[in-house]
């Protein structure tokens, strides 16, 4: 199979793209395939000649969407929704990735692929917008939602602890707002598996991801740090705050574990536990360095 990865320069692009497979896997940056321009796009299209794609570009900035939305919309909405029509032209199945950014977060329990969705940030807004811009351009498709995403490569919050412990001994983070942490590589596997149920003509719809497991930002921050003193790598204390003492102006989900019971029961999927993804990623670090 042909696969054309959108996003290929991102962290999860370039996990896709080392992902071991008898698929031909075409990552792709933005350079050459911009979600905001139908003519590259086509082009690109034209060119690839894929059997699917798999679109990982995102505006993933949260902060910067609040004081750019229109921007945000044009890539994460709108251009994620000329894609997949641009698929559908050519009966080209889609596979495009969301966040749990799309939910409220209020409730008690772990989020399931039907359960309501009321975003409160820009970015969630957008993210929201353009699965059901997907949804209803190409019937083949599969919206993968997935949470606290984090690799060897791009940015993200496990590389910014290490970075911020090479400065200070003792940093605040928030311990009260809940999430599974997502390592690329696992994610990457997973989606794959997806691929191959897209391609077969199987109905996948909406299907939740993360890694297995609960956290908090703090708990997931002394995980880091745990695991990098091991390897003697940089370390830090962490104090826990609540997020109403962070002060940057963002409302983001209370609790937005994702229940990943559907891509287990009806795909057999079960991303390993996030703890694993530490230790592996901070591995990988420390061979890239």
């Amino acid at each position: 199979m042909n696969i054309l990865v959108t996003g290929g320069d991102g962290q999860l692009g370039h996990a896709l793209a080392a992902v071991k497979s008898d698929h031909q896997i075409h990552a792709i940056n933005r350079q050459k395939f911009d979600l905001c321009n139908l003519s590259s796009m086509r082009r690109e299209l034209e060119h690839t000649k894929p059997d699917l794609v798999i679109n990982s570009a995102a505006w993933t900035n949260v902060k910067a969407a609040e004081d750019h939305e229109e921007e945000a919309f044009a890539v994460n909405a709108t251009g994620a929704g000329n894609l997949a029509g641009l698929c559908a032209e050519r009966q080209i199945g889609i596979i495009h990735i969301s966040t749990d950014y799309v939910f409220e977060g209020e409730q008690s329990g772990s989020l399931r692929e039907h359960d309501p969705t009321n975003p409160q940030t820009a970015y969630g807004r957008t993210k929201l917008a353009g699965e059901k811009l997907v949804a209803n351009a190409n019937a083949n498709h599969a919206i993968v939602r997935t949470s606290w995403v984090y690799g060897a490569h791009g940015s993200n919050f496990l590389k910014t602890m290490l970075q911020i412990a090479e400065q200070k001994n003792t940093l605040d983070v928030v311990c009260d707002q809940f999430g599974c942490p997502t390592y690329t590589p696992h994610l990457a596997a997973g989606i794959m598996l997806i691929a191959d149920h897209l391609t077969t003509g199987r109905q996948c719809g909406t299907i939740h991801m993360a890694g297995n497991g609960e956290t908090s930002w703090a708990e997931f921050a002394q995980e880091i740090y745990r695991r990098s003193a091991q390897q003697n790598g940089p370390f830090a204390t962490v104090n826990p705050i609540y997020s109403s003492q962070r002060q940057d102006g963002i409302k983001r989900p209370k609790k937005s574990s994702l229940n990943c019971t559907k891509a287990q029961t009806k795909f057999n999927i079960v991303l390993p536990d996030w703890k694993i993804g530490v230790k592996d990623c901070i591995k990988t670090l420390q061979k890239l360095n």
